[in-house]
Order: C-alpha cells, then sequence, then structure tokens
C-alpha cells in the first residue's frame, strides 16, 4: 500500500492516461497531490449534481397538469370573454394568427416561383 502511495505522488509512467498526467500537472502547480485533486474534483461533481436535482424536485411539483373540468371553465370563459386581461389575450391571438398567415402566403409564394 505504501509503495501505491509513494508512486501516486511521482511523476506519472508513460501508461498514465491523459486525464491522470491533467491531475499530475494541477496537483504540481498548486502544490497538492493528484489525489487530492481527483477527490476535489469528484466532490465538486457530486456537489454540482446534488445542486440540480434539488432544484428539479423544487420546480417539478409546479408543473401540474389542469383537470378536464379546469380546461372546460377555460374554454367557457375564452369563448365569453370573461379571461383575466382579455383585451391583452385577444390581441397577442391575432398577432400569432397574423404571422401563421403570414408565413404562409410566403410559403405559398416561394412554391408558385415567379
Amino acid at each position: 500500500m505504501e509503495r501505491k502511495k509513494s508512486q501516486s505522488l511521482s511523476k506519472p509512467d508513460k501508461s498514465a492516461t491523459a486525464d491522470e498526467a491533467s491531475l499530475f500537472t494541477k496537483a504540481a502547480a498548486t502544490g497538492s497531490s493528484p489525489r487530492v485533486e481527483q477527490d476535489s474534483e469528484e466532490l465538486d461533481m457530486k456537489l454540482h449534481q446534488a445542486i440540480i436535482a434539488a432544484t428539479a424536485l423544487l420546480a417539478l411539483p409546479g408543473c401540474e397538469e389542469k383537470t378536464v373540468t379546469e380546461k372546460a371553465k377555460d374554454k367557457v370563459d375564452d369563448a365569453l370573454d370573461r379571461r383575466p386581461g382579455e383585451k391583452v389575450r385577444d390581441a397577442a391571438e391575432d398577432v400569432k394568427d397574423a404571422a401563421k398567415d403570414a408565413a404562409k402566403e410566403a410559403k405559398d409564394a416561394t412554391k408558385k416561383g415567379p
């Protein structure tokens, strides 16, 4: 065991991988052992993974599907113009429809050619 430990502190041999050589170079620059650098990188990666997992677990409950009843109520409110901000929503829908129509006309015009 002692021999392995002393080998990890010495220069990497010719059979060392690029990652091992990179660890040795980083360790030499910081004055620490390659193993400490590797442990630090593994800890950083685990920390990043834990942060991503925690973020996902906190965000996912907010993505609930609407029930059939809620969807029906929204459609009725839309038809009767009772939605909050109805004028803004209608204007946005008009712009969206106009953009779709313009895109379709442009596509049809390019198909016909000159």
